[in-house]
């Protein structure tokens, strides 16, 4: 039975490694290496199909740090992350199986991932920096070692956690380092479902491939995600071997013509979904397509493109597939059945019950009242900032007590105001016919779509909605650099992050 290895070199940033902590022999070790490999290859026995991954299937490894044996294993999950969730099951699963093992496991852009899935159950200190080292995964169940509460803990627990005495910690059934039952509930729900939950992860549609695709196909199952890799990321370089693939097909012969073969491939959800919404189609006259209603339009497309894929992956590693076709191949196994694509589109109502799956426990939601006030206060800053005085080196943004000779100033200046337009509601009556006009204007020119009108029913622009809205567009444009919108607000000293 073939073990499936990734050729890929470097890491990409959608990783993350787990390693196994266990006093165990060399001989041991392998034996348990196997054992692991095997249930991840094969979540549902070996007379099943295989788990397909996004990229490959885990590196694993007996490895040695700071005079610490390990298993160690390196998962590059792509846009899957599935493959990781399906990892992290395994890892209980292996911690449950064999009791005296400690795991602890990272993502190169999350950290400790499974905190960030039991985030509304974790104590406040577990944060940042002081997680290191103190997320662990034993017997099945996710333990949190918590710092020192007094001094006298400080013997057992110490302030900066080894690698070393954090293991020892775990092992330790004196010292209480289970974490709580919301933080268990949490990652338990995210992971229920497994195996037989791989079932609904993956996906198989019926393919025309020509007989050295799916051949090489049929005997390497996990090689389907090389292929629609190298089709989804060509490049213009890459692209010119779709012209002709000519390792899979013969010279001569056009690729309607090379004795195209039905057959169910399986892959994974993420990976058809991928290879369903590529533009690229044959050229006429290498291969001429039925039509789109056709029931054998989609089996010729989906084919084609595997087979390019397989095309631009075989002239970026040659070796790999000289090796795949020495090399042993897999048991025969039955034809998987074409299964229907209607989870493609997703229905409001599933879009609901994700939403709720992810909603805080005490059921509240983002955009409360609090954040409402932060917004008005925002505005009250932003028209205080335009009302003030402006001179040769900026805005005077700073709240200054008038004397009294200036009070009497302006008071004057109020009053000769008033004589000059009339009573305030007068002067507030000609401001608004004022606006219809220019509204009216604005409406002709079909520009007034472009601005939010008055909630409450007015057909006046709202300006403050309008303002709010302007701002939240330009600091997204700004893509996280500073810009005008983050230097006005930094100046009046508001939040950025409620902007988000």
């Amino acid at each position: 039975m073939t073990s499936y290895s990734s050729d890929e070199e470097g890491t990409s940033r959608e990783h993350c490694t787990a390693r196994i902590f266990e006093q165990i022999s060399p001989t041991e070790r392998q034996l348990r290496i196997d054992w692991l490999r095997e249930k991840l290859l094969w979540p549902l026995g070996c007379s099943v199909q295989p788990y397909i991954w996004q990229v490959a299937p885990p590196r694993i490894s007996a490895s040695e740090a700071n005079n610490q044996e390990f298993t160690l294993i390196d998962l590059d999950y792509g846009d899957n992350i599935e493959d990781e969730w399906y990892l992290a099951w395994n890892l209980f699963q292996y911690s449950r199986e064999f009791t005296s093992s400690v795991v602890d496991m990272t993502d190169l852009d999350d950290g400790q991932f499974l905190l960030v899935e039991a985030a509304y159950h974790l104590p406040k200190w577990l944060e940042g920096e002081i997680s290191e080292q103190r997320v662990w995964i034993h017997q099945g169940h996710l333990h949190i070692i918590k710092p020192p509460q007094s001094p006298a803990e400080l013997t057992k627990i110490p302030m900066k956690m080894t690698i070393e005495r954090a293991i020892e910690i775990v092992l330790d059934k004196q010292i209480d380092t289970l974490a709580s039952k919301g933080a268990q509930k949490a990652i338990s729900c995210r992971m229920s479902g497994y195996p037989q939950k791989v079932s609904e992860t993956h996906h198989v549609t019926r393919c025309l491939l020509p007989p050295k695709a799916l051949k090489i196909l049929t005997e390497h199952p996990q090689l389907i995600s090389t292929a629609i890799s190298s089709f989804i990321t060509r490049d213009k370089e890459s692209s010119r071997f779709c012209q002709r693939p000519q390792q899979f097909v013969d010279a001569e012969t056009p690729y309607s013509q090379s004795g195209l073969t039905s057959r169910s491939i399986p892959m994974n959800r993420c990976q058809y979904a991928q290879l369903m919404y590529q533009n690229l189609l044959p050229h006429p006259k290498q291969c001429p397509l039925p039509h789109e209603k056709d029931v054998e339009y989609l089996p010729t497309v989906l084919g084609w493109r595997i087979t390019c894929g397989l095309e631009i992956a075989y002239h970026q590693n040659p070796h790999r597939f000289q090796s795949l076709e020495e090399s042993k191949q897999v048991q025969s196994l039955p034809e998987p059945k074409a299964q229907d694509d209607s989870w493609l589109y997703v229905s409001p109502q599933y879009m609901d019950s994700l939403l709720r799956e992810h909603q805080p426990p005490d059921g509240s939601l983002p955009g409360g009242p609090e954040e409402f006030t932060e917004f008005d206060s925002m505005i009250d800053r932003v028209n205080e900032f335009m009302s003030g005085k402006s001179e040769y080196d900026g805005v005077d943004n700073e709240r200054r007590e008038g004397s009294e000779e200036e009070g009497t100033e302006e008071e004057g200046t109020e009053e000769g105001s008033e004589e000059e337009w009339g009573s305030e509601g007068e002067m507030d009556e000609e401001m608004e016919e004022m606006m219809r006009g220019m509204d009216a204007e604005l409406r002709n020119m079909g520009a007034l779509g472009e601005y939010e009108k008055n909630p409450k029913g007015k057909e006046m622009v709202d300006a403050n909605l309008n303002m709010v809205k302007n701002f939240l567009d330009s600091f997204v444009a700004q893509n996280g650099m500073s810009g005008p919108v983050t230097n006005l607000l930094g100046d009046l000293k508001a939040i950025r992050d409620k902007m988000k």
